[in-house]
């Protein structure tokens, strides 16, 4: 049982439930807990992840098995060294819709957002436009108010989100997403 009382903190509370190793362990500025089969992450990458996961397939992507590993592949992405400007950019290989065609997928998969699809156009254009615009978009919309309140309905800066630890084929991940 893993609880994390204060999400505002990376401080971890496991509890062992097993024959011979029962107790608890406060873990301190923790951000990946690591089991045989698959990981749990937490704190700000792991929320970064889940916000360009949510605006580029909706919220609803975390109630589906291809999440884990589309989790997976972008917490690995912070592991060689990359930051989430590069993790917004490298989604957008996935994504050929441009102009107010992707600006509408921004606003839609952000419930709540006061952008619209003219917004983003704008921060589209303000960025020079073509795929730096698209990156500058995503990571508006991924930052948005409406976007982190989906990620505290979900649930992740408590509970955090969990992953395959071991991703199988990127190259077949993003058939099985929506969008």
């Amino acid at each position: 049982t893993i609880s994390r009382p204060n999400p505002a903190n990376l401080n971890i509370t496991v509890t062992h439930n097993g024959a011979g190793s029962e107790g608890s362990d406060t873990l301190s500025n923790v951000e990946r807990l690591i089991f045989a089969d698959q990981l749990l992450g937490f704190g700000q990458r792991a929320e970064e992840v889940a916000r360009v996961a949510y605006v580029l397939w909706s919220p609803v992507i975390s109630h589906i098995p291809a999440f884990q590993t589309l989790f997976a592949r972008g917490l690995s992405f912070y592991d060689v060294g990359y930051d989430f400007n590069f993790l917004c950019q490298t989604a957008l290989l996935f994504w050929p819709q441009q102009g107010a065609e992707f600006a509408n997928i921004l606003v839609t998969n952000a419930p709540g957002t006061t952008k619209t699809v003219n917004d983003v156009l704008a921060i589209m254009s303000g960025a020079g436009g073509g795929d730096l615009g698209r990156t500058a978009a995503v990571s508006a919309m991924a930052l948005d108010a409406a976007t982190t309140n989906q990620i505290e309905l979900s649930g992740i800066r408590t509970n955090g989100v969990v992953a395959d630890l071991f991703v199988q084929d990127f190259g077949q991940l993003f058939s099985l997403l929506p969008g």
